[in-house]
Protein backbone atom coordinates (compact mmCIF):
# COMPACT_ATOMS: atom_id res chain seq x y z
CA UNK A 1 0.00 0.00 0.00
CA UNK A 2 1.05 3.13 -1.03
CA UNK A 3 1.72 6.20 1.46
CA UNK A 4 -1.05 8.56 2.16
CA UNK A 5 -0.43 11.79 1.68
CA UNK A 6 -3.85 14.20 1.39
CA UNK A 7 -3.36 17.64 0.42
CA UNK A 8 -4.33 20.69 2.67
CA UNK A 9 -7.93 20.78 1.31
CA UNK A 10 -8.29 17.43 1.73
CA UNK A 11 -7.52 17.77 5.24
CA UNK A 12 -9.96 20.60 5.33
CA UNK A 13 -12.99 18.60 3.73
CA UNK A 14 -11.95 15.38 6.34
CA UNK A 15 -12.49 17.72 9.40
CA UNK A 16 -15.87 19.64 8.33
CA UNK A 17 -17.61 15.76 7.16
CA UNK A 18 -15.93 13.96 9.77
CA UNK A 19 -14.44 15.70 12.90
CA UNK A 20 -16.09 18.65 13.37
CA UNK A 21 -16.85 17.99 16.83
CA UNK A 22 -13.10 17.24 17.27
CA UNK A 23 -10.50 19.65 18.44
CA UNK A 24 -7.16 20.55 15.85
CA UNK A 25 -5.22 18.44 18.78
CA UNK A 26 -7.57 15.47 18.04
CA UNK A 27 -7.97 15.73 14.67
CA UNK A 28 -3.98 15.79 14.00
CA UNK A 29 -3.91 13.20 16.35
CA UNK A 30 -6.39 10.60 13.98
CA UNK A 31 -4.48 12.37 11.03
CA UNK A 32 -1.24 10.94 12.46
CA UNK A 33 -2.02 7.73 13.63
CA UNK A 34 -3.59 6.78 10.15
CA UNK A 35 -0.28 7.73 8.49
CA UNK A 36 1.87 5.59 10.88
CA UNK A 37 -0.72 2.65 11.10
CA UNK A 38 -0.81 3.20 6.75
CA UNK A 39 -4.97 3.34 6.79
CA UNK A 40 -7.44 5.30 5.67
CA UNK A 41 -9.10 7.72 7.78
CA UNK A 42 -12.89 6.71 7.61
CA UNK A 43 -12.67 3.92 5.76
CA UNK A 44 -10.55 1.64 8.15
CA UNK A 45 -10.06 4.39 11.55
CA UNK A 46 -13.05 6.85 12.36
CA UNK A 47 -12.32 9.18 14.92
CA UNK A 48 -15.50 9.43 17.85
CA UNK A 49 -15.32 12.38 20.54
CA UNK A 50 -17.59 10.92 23.45
CA UNK A 51 -18.37 12.31 26.50
CA UNK A 52 -17.02 10.24 29.55
CA UNK A 53 -17.85 11.08 32.92
CA UNK A 54 -14.70 10.79 35.34
CA UNK A 55 -13.42 11.49 38.42
CA UNK A 56 -11.69 15.24 38.45
CA UNK A 57 -9.47 15.41 41.58
CA UNK A 58 -9.51 19.49 41.10
CA UNK A 59 -13.19 19.49 41.60
CA UNK A 60 -13.27 16.61 43.45
CA UNK A 61 -16.65 15.49 41.39
CA UNK A 62 -17.03 13.72 38.75
CA UNK A 63 -17.33 16.03 35.39
CA UNK A 64 -17.70 14.98 31.40
CA UNK A 65 -14.63 15.09 29.69
CA UNK A 66 -14.03 14.86 25.84
CA UNK A 67 -12.21 12.04 24.71
CA UNK A 68 -11.10 10.85 21.69
CA UNK A 69 -12.05 7.29 20.56
CA UNK A 70 -10.27 5.13 17.76
CA UNK A 71 -13.27 2.85 16.41
CA UNK A 72 -11.70 0.69 13.37
CA UNK A 73 -13.28 -2.51 11.30
CA UNK A 74 -12.10 -6.52 11.94
CA UNK A 75 -10.88 -5.66 7.90
CA UNK A 76 -8.69 -3.21 9.15
CA UNK A 77 -7.35 -5.58 12.11
CA UNK A 78 -6.21 -8.72 9.77
CA UNK A 79 -4.93 -6.24 7.51
CA UNK A 80 -2.50 -4.83 10.23
CA UNK A 81 -1.57 -8.91 11.59
CA UNK A 82 -0.88 -9.67 8.04
CA UNK A 83 1.97 -7.03 7.58
CA UNK A 84 3.58 -8.60 10.31
CA UNK A 85 4.45 -11.76 8.13
CA UNK A 86 3.79 -13.82 11.40
CA UNK A 87 -0.22 -14.34 10.58
CA UNK A 88 -1.46 -17.47 10.27
CA UNK A 89 -4.94 -17.32 10.15
CA UNK A 90 -8.32 -18.21 12.72
CA UNK A 91 -9.63 -21.22 13.68
CA UNK A 92 -13.21 -21.54 13.46
CA UNK A 93 -15.60 -20.00 15.65
CA UNK A 94 -16.85 -21.36 18.66
CA UNK A 95 -20.01 -20.64 20.69
CA UNK A 96 -19.89 -21.48 24.69
CA UNK A 97 -23.71 -21.86 25.94
CA UNK A 98 -24.58 -22.92 29.51
CA UNK A 99 -26.30 -26.32 30.30
CA UNK A 100 -29.28 -27.20 32.59
CA UNK A 101 -27.04 -26.68 35.31
CA UNK A 102 -26.09 -23.06 33.98
CA UNK A 103 -22.65 -23.98 33.57
CA UNK A 104 -20.84 -23.25 30.74
CA UNK A 105 -20.04 -26.55 29.29
CA UNK A 106 -22.35 -26.61 25.44
CA UNK A 107 -19.86 -25.71 22.44
CA UNK A 108 -21.04 -25.02 18.80
CA UNK A 109 -19.04 -24.19 15.63
CA UNK A 110 -22.41 -22.89 14.64
CA UNK A 111 -24.61 -20.78 16.43
CA UNK A 112 -27.24 -22.81 18.20
CA UNK A 113 -31.58 -21.85 17.58
CA UNK A 114 -33.46 -21.47 20.56
CA UNK A 115 -35.30 -24.52 21.97
CA UNK A 116 -38.37 -22.99 22.40
CA UNK A 117 -38.49 -21.29 19.06
CA UNK A 118 -36.27 -22.88 16.38
CA UNK A 119 -36.62 -19.64 14.04
CA UNK A 120 -34.92 -17.26 16.72
CA UNK A 121 -31.09 -17.75 17.87
CA UNK A 122 -29.96 -18.84 21.00
CA UNK A 123 -28.34 -16.16 22.97
CA UNK A 124 -24.99 -17.15 23.99
CA UNK A 125 -22.51 -17.18 26.61
CA UNK A 126 -19.57 -16.50 25.43
CA UNK A 127 -17.83 -16.66 22.18
CA UNK A 128 -14.03 -17.72 21.47
CA UNK A 129 -11.97 -16.69 18.48
CA UNK A 130 -8.32 -18.59 17.98
CA UNK A 131 -6.19 -16.28 16.16
CA UNK A 132 -2.81 -17.86 14.42
CA UNK A 133 0.36 -16.31 14.91
CA UNK A 134 3.70 -18.37 13.26
CA UNK A 135 6.02 -17.40 15.98
CA UNK A 136 4.11 -18.87 18.64
CA UNK A 137 3.60 -22.72 19.91
CA UNK A 138 -0.41 -22.68 20.44
CA UNK A 139 -3.02 -19.85 19.16
CA UNK A 140 -3.54 -16.49 21.02
CA UNK A 141 -7.41 -16.98 22.43
CA UNK A 142 -9.94 -14.33 23.04
CA UNK A 143 -12.96 -14.67 24.91
CA UNK A 144 -16.15 -12.36 24.89
CA UNK A 145 -19.14 -13.17 26.77
CA UNK A 146 -22.28 -12.13 25.55
CA UNK A 147 -23.96 -10.12 28.47
CA UNK A 148 -20.27 -7.83 28.70
CA UNK A 149 -20.96 -6.36 25.23
CA UNK A 150 -24.39 -6.80 23.61
CA UNK A 151 -25.81 -3.43 23.11
CA UNK A 152 -29.27 -2.68 24.46
CA UNK A 153 -31.98 -0.04 25.41
CA UNK A 154 -35.31 0.18 27.57
CA UNK A 155 -39.00 0.37 26.26
CA UNK A 156 -41.06 2.48 27.29
CA UNK A 157 -42.16 -0.15 30.47
CA UNK A 158 -38.61 0.18 31.61
CA UNK A 159 -37.57 -3.25 30.27
CA UNK A 160 -34.37 -4.14 29.23
CA UNK A 161 -33.85 -5.15 25.27
CA UNK A 162 -31.59 -5.79 22.50
CA UNK A 163 -31.04 -3.65 20.00
CA UNK A 164 -32.13 -4.74 16.65
CA UNK A 165 -28.65 -5.31 15.25
CA UNK A 166 -27.71 -7.61 18.42
CA UNK A 167 -31.24 -8.93 18.44
CA UNK A 168 -30.82 -10.22 14.86
CA UNK A 169 -27.35 -11.33 14.86
CA UNK A 170 -25.85 -11.21 18.14
CA UNK A 171 -23.43 -13.96 17.88
CA UNK A 172 -21.68 -12.99 14.93
CA UNK A 173 -21.81 -9.82 16.48
CA UNK A 174 -20.22 -11.48 19.80
CA UNK A 175 -17.31 -13.70 17.65
CA UNK A 176 -16.09 -10.58 16.35
CA UNK A 177 -15.43 -8.95 19.78
CA UNK A 178 -13.37 -12.13 20.54
CA UNK A 179 -11.79 -11.96 17.22
CA UNK A 180 -10.96 -8.18 17.74
CA UNK A 181 -9.78 -9.14 21.47
CA UNK A 182 -7.25 -11.73 19.97
CA UNK A 183 -5.80 -9.86 17.65
CA UNK A 184 -4.87 -7.36 20.41
CA UNK A 185 -3.04 -10.41 22.34
CA UNK A 186 -1.25 -11.58 19.53
CA UNK A 187 0.04 -8.12 17.97
CA UNK A 188 -0.63 -5.51 20.68
CA UNK A 189 2.20 -3.33 19.00
CA UNK A 190 0.22 -3.05 15.95
CA UNK A 191 -3.23 -3.40 17.11
CA UNK A 192 -3.56 -1.41 20.54
CA UNK A 193 -5.90 0.99 21.50
CA UNK A 194 -8.08 -0.14 18.16
CA UNK A 195 -11.53 -1.08 19.08
CA UNK A 196 -14.96 -2.21 17.28
CA UNK A 197 -18.14 -0.21 17.24
CA UNK A 198 -19.29 -3.19 18.71
CA UNK A 199 -16.63 -3.38 21.44
CA UNK A 200 -17.95 -0.26 23.07
CA UNK A 201 -20.93 0.16 25.42
CA UNK A 202 -22.03 4.02 26.14
CA UNK A 203 -22.03 3.37 29.55
CA UNK A 204 -23.49 7.12 30.10
CA UNK A 205 -25.99 7.36 27.53
CA UNK A 206 -29.39 7.56 28.96
CA UNK A 207 -30.98 4.32 27.77
CA UNK A 208 -34.52 4.81 29.62
CA UNK A 209 -37.05 6.37 26.81
CA UNK A 210 -39.32 8.91 27.98
CA UNK A 211 -43.07 8.45 28.50
CA UNK A 212 -44.46 10.63 25.42
CA UNK A 213 -46.32 13.55 25.37
CA UNK A 214 -49.67 14.00 24.97
CA UNK A 215 -50.88 14.83 21.44
CA UNK A 216 -53.65 17.52 22.71
CA UNK A 217 -53.23 19.55 26.32
CA UNK A 218 -55.95 18.14 28.48
CA UNK A 219 -58.99 21.13 28.64
CA UNK A 220 -58.82 23.25 31.60
CA UNK A 221 -61.91 22.48 33.65
CA UNK A 222 -64.29 25.15 33.73
CA UNK A 223 -67.54 26.20 35.82
CA UNK A 224 -70.76 25.69 34.08
CA UNK A 225 -72.44 29.19 34.33
CA UNK A 226 -76.36 28.94 35.71
CA UNK A 227 -78.99 29.40 33.47
CA UNK A 228 -80.05 32.60 32.57
CA UNK A 229 -83.85 33.67 32.63
CA UNK A 230 -84.33 35.31 29.13
CA UNK A 231 -88.27 36.22 29.36
CA UNK A 232 -88.91 39.78 29.10
CA UNK A 233 -89.37 41.20 32.83
CA UNK A 234 -93.03 42.69 32.96
CA UNK A 235 -94.01 45.52 34.53
CA UNK A 236 -95.35 45.85 37.92
CA UNK A 237 -97.14 48.64 40.39
CA UNK A 238 -95.40 47.67 43.41
CA UNK A 239 -92.63 50.29 44.19
CA UNK A 240 -88.86 50.11 43.71
CA UNK A 241 -87.10 48.38 46.75
CA UNK A 242 -84.77 50.76 48.48
CA UNK A 243 -81.07 49.82 48.54
CA UNK A 244 -79.74 48.15 51.17
CA UNK A 245 -77.78 49.87 53.67
CA UNK A 246 -74.42 48.02 54.68
CA UNK A 247 -74.42 47.00 58.06
CA UNK A 248 -71.28 48.47 59.28
CA UNK A 249 -70.89 51.10 60.92
CA UNK A 250 -69.58 54.03 58.58
CA UNK A 251 -66.50 55.60 60.24
CA UNK A 252 -67.01 58.96 61.43
CA UNK A 253 -65.66 62.04 59.55
CA UNK A 254 -62.28 62.85 60.32
CA UNK A 255 -61.60 66.47 61.07
CA UNK A 256 -59.29 68.14 58.67
CA UNK A 257 -56.26 69.87 60.03
CA UNK A 258 -54.22 72.13 59.05
CA UNK A 259 -51.27 70.72 56.40
CA UNK A 260 -47.57 71.23 58.61
CA UNK A 261 -44.65 71.57 57.41
CA UNK A 262 -42.61 68.10 56.69
CA UNK A 263 -39.30 67.88 58.53
CA UNK A 264 -36.55 66.70 56.61
CA UNK A 265 -35.47 62.75 57.88
CA UNK A 266 -33.42 62.56 60.88
CA UNK A 267 -30.05 60.00 59.50
CA UNK A 268 -30.35 56.66 61.48
CA UNK A 269 -28.41 56.11 64.38
CA UNK A 270 -25.35 53.61 64.13
CA UNK A 271 -25.92 50.87 66.45
CA UNK A 272 -23.22 50.59 69.37
CA UNK A 273 -20.16 47.69 68.63
CA UNK A 274 -21.71 45.39 70.78
CA UNK A 275 -25.46 45.47 68.62
CA UNK A 276 -23.47 45.23 65.67
CA UNK A 277 -21.59 42.22 67.03
CA UNK A 278 -24.58 40.31 67.73
CA UNK A 279 -26.45 41.27 64.22
CA UNK A 280 -23.51 39.90 62.48
CA UNK A 281 -23.68 36.64 64.41
CA UNK A 282 -27.03 36.29 64.17
CA UNK A 283 -26.77 36.51 60.31
CA UNK A 284 -23.96 34.15 59.92
CA UNK A 285 -26.26 31.88 62.09
CA UNK A 286 -29.47 32.28 59.66
CA UNK A 287 -28.23 32.93 56.24
CA UNK A 288 -27.38 29.56 55.82
CA UNK A 289 -30.15 27.70 56.88
CA UNK A 290 -32.24 30.13 54.64
CA UNK A 291 -30.15 29.33 51.38
CA UNK A 292 -30.39 25.43 52.40
CA UNK A 293 -34.29 25.93 52.64
CA UNK A 294 -34.30 27.62 49.33
CA UNK A 295 -32.26 25.14 47.68
CA UNK A 296 -34.19 22.48 49.20
CA UNK A 297 -31.79 18.89 49.74
CA UNK A 298 -28.84 20.68 47.70
CA UNK A 299 -25.97 22.03 50.22
CA UNK A 300 -23.95 24.48 49.78
CA UNK A 301 -20.03 23.80 49.24
CA UNK A 302 -18.09 23.88 52.01
CA UNK A 303 -14.83 26.23 52.31
CA UNK A 304 -12.52 23.46 50.68
CA UNK A 305 -14.82 22.84 48.12
CA UNK A 306 -15.59 25.94 46.94
CA UNK A 307 -12.05 27.19 46.73
CA UNK A 308 -11.36 24.13 44.88
CA UNK A 309 -14.70 25.31 42.80
CA UNK A 310 -13.27 28.77 42.18
CA UNK A 311 -9.55 27.32 41.42
CA UNK A 312 -10.95 25.25 38.53
CA UNK A 313 -12.59 28.60 37.38
CA UNK A 314 -9.88 30.56 37.71
CA UNK A 315 -7.95 27.99 35.07
CA UNK A 316 -10.39 28.94 32.67
CA UNK A 317 -10.39 32.98 33.50
CA UNK A 318 -6.43 33.13 33.11
CA UNK A 319 -6.19 30.31 30.28
CA UNK A 320 -8.63 32.55 27.57
CA UNK A 321 -8.19 35.81 29.56
CA UNK A 322 -11.29 36.49 30.75
CA UNK A 323 -13.22 39.25 32.29
CA UNK A 324 -13.86 38.16 35.55
CA UNK A 325 -17.39 40.04 36.27
CA UNK A 326 -18.58 38.54 33.07
CA UNK A 327 -17.87 35.34 34.48
CA UNK A 328 -19.52 35.95 37.48
CA UNK A 329 -22.64 36.70 35.69
CA UNK A 330 -22.14 34.01 33.40
CA UNK A 331 -21.56 31.23 36.22
CA UNK A 332 -24.69 33.17 37.44
CA UNK A 333 -27.06 32.59 34.75
CA UNK A 334 -26.15 28.68 34.19
CA UNK A 335 -26.41 28.16 38.14
CA UNK A 336 -30.11 30.20 38.21
CA UNK A 337 -28.77 32.10 41.27
CA UNK A 338 -28.33 36.11 41.84
CA UNK A 339 -25.22 35.73 43.78
CA UNK A 340 -22.30 33.31 43.23
CA UNK A 341 -22.59 32.87 47.61
CA UNK A 342 -25.68 30.99 46.55
CA UNK A 343 -24.46 28.51 44.32
CA UNK A 344 -25.07 24.75 45.22
CA UNK A 345 -22.66 21.96 44.86
CA UNK A 346 -24.76 21.00 41.89
CA UNK A 347 -24.90 24.17 40.27
CA UNK A 348 -20.91 24.59 40.71
CA UNK A 349 -20.70 21.02 38.93
CA UNK A 350 -23.10 22.41 36.25
CA UNK A 351 -20.87 25.29 35.56
CA UNK A 352 -17.75 23.79 35.14
CA UNK A 353 -19.34 20.90 33.23
CA UNK A 354 -20.39 23.81 30.96
CA UNK A 355 -16.45 25.49 30.83
CA UNK A 356 -15.26 22.22 30.61
CA UNK A 357 -17.18 21.11 27.51
CA UNK A 358 -16.51 24.17 26.07
CA UNK A 359 -12.84 23.86 27.03
CA UNK A 360 -12.87 21.11 24.35
CA UNK A 361 -13.66 22.95 20.98
CA UNK A 362 -10.97 25.94 22.07
CA UNK A 363 -11.21 29.54 22.61
CA UNK A 364 -13.86 30.19 20.23
CA UNK A 365 -16.18 27.65 22.13
CA UNK A 366 -15.45 29.51 25.51
CA UNK A 367 -16.12 32.97 24.14
CA UNK A 368 -19.68 31.26 22.38
CA UNK A 369 -20.78 30.17 25.93
CA UNK A 370 -19.69 33.44 27.65
CA UNK A 371 -22.22 35.38 25.19
CA UNK A 372 -24.93 32.94 25.23
CA UNK A 373 -25.23 32.27 28.97
CA UNK A 374 -25.00 36.41 29.44
CA UNK A 375 -27.79 37.14 26.99
CA UNK A 376 -29.48 34.56 29.06
CA UNK A 377 -29.26 36.27 32.46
Amino acid sequence: MTEWNPTQDELDALRKEYASGATIEQFKLWIAMCKHRRLQPVTDIVLQVRKVSEYDPDVRAKIFKSKAIYITTIGALRRLAERTGKYGGVLPAEWVYLDKENNPTITSPLPLPDPNDPKKIREPYAAIARVIRKDFEKPIQGIARFRAYCQTYRDKEGVERLNQTWANRGPEQLFKCSEADAYRRAYPEETAGFYLEEEIRDENEQKEQAPPAPSQPAPTPTATPAPVNQEVAQGTDAPRPEKEQPTTNPEPDKPKTEPTETKPEEPPQEASPEISDKLKKLKKEFEPAAEKVQYGNDPLPDSTQKKDFTSTLLTYIKKYSLDKNKVRVVVCNIGEVTDVKKLSIAGWKKVLEKFAAADTNGEAAIKCLMDKEEKNG
